[in-house]
């Protein structure tokens, strides 16, 4: 009997600049050894793509050091997925450039679990902490004084309007996308020997093209706002939307396919969930 098992790690308990070549060798054959030991997946919290990002964060890793340890984990035959917290209230549009261009240009979007993601800021947290300092240097109020208790987190706004409207514009078309993409991601978390069976390497294909397409997307949108603010606030969007708007639609399509041809085989919620939301 041959056990399967998928892990999350730290992108710097894989590798840092840092790091002593000897502890680097050390920590490389841990990987192959349980790579052979049967841990199929990792996932990586990366978060960001910008340095500046990740120390708000405090992630303990560098944008360069996330780009190795995921190669030194797909070289050894691992399968990735990676975390991503895009926006933050202090994010600027010059770091969602970053994020977004880092993610395109080194192929990572494919691998992204969700990119859109905003922060959660959590009791007693370094970033509580730093948001906290923020607002009593500049005199702007970010943080709601009100516990959410049901994300555990503060509700809060953004430092930049831009970065508002841009976040307006990803939320107002990305509902039905998550209501295909979290089910279609579940039913391929296996592979071929889980419930997508023959259709998982079609359905991952599939994943990764539309986590790209739409990463491509907004970095558009991203460059319009900040080139053309008035362009941004009108045509820009419109072809945003548009733009994104077909790619949901293909999504939709392509899914419901894959979900119905499961559906033939067996009886399965996640993808009776696909073809319900594309209705």
């Amino acid at each position: 009997l041959r056990m399967q098992f998928d892990v999350s790690a730290t992108p710097h308990s894989i590798f840092t600049l840092d790091m002593p070549k000897k502890e680097q060798t050390f920590r490389e054959a841990l990987l192959s050894r349980a790579r052979a030991a049967g841990i199929r997946k990792i996932f990586l919290g990366i978060e960001s793509g910008s340095d500046s990002q990740l120390k708000r964060y405090a992630k303990g890793h560098t944008k360069y050091d996330a780009l190795m340890a995921v190669k030194k984990c797909t070289d050894l035959g691992f399968d990735i997925e990676v975390g991503w917290i895009l926006f933050d209230p202090l994010v600027t549009l010059e770091e969602l450039e970053e994020n977004l261009t880092y993610l395109l240009s080194n192929n990572l979007a494919k691998y992204a679990s969700y990119v859109f993601n905003e922060i959660r800021i959590q009791t007693d947290s370094r970033y509580l902490r730093l948001i906290k300092s923020h607002q009593l240097k500049t005199g702007l109020t970010l943080l709601s004084d009100k516990f959410d208790d049901d994300t555990l987190s503060y509700p809060h706004s953004y430092a930049d309007d831009r970065v508002v409207r841009l976040i307006s514009q990803i939320k107002s078309l990305e509902e039905i996308f998550r209501k295909i993409h979290y089910p279609l991601k579940n039913l391929v978390r296996f592979g071929n020997s889980g419930a997508a069976g023959e259709h998982a390497s079609e359905a991952r294909q599939l994943l990764a093209q539309v986590r790209t397409n739409m990463v491509a997307s907004c970095l558009n949108l991203v460059h319009a706002a900040q080139h053309d603010p008035l362009a941004f606030s009108s045509v820009s969007s419109s072809d945003f939307e548009l733009t994104w708007r077909d790619q949901v639609t293909l999504f939709q399509e392509k899914a419901s396919r894959i979900a119905a041809a499961i559906l033939e085989a067996e009886q399965n919620p996640l993808a009776e969930r696909i073809l319900g939301a594309a209705d």
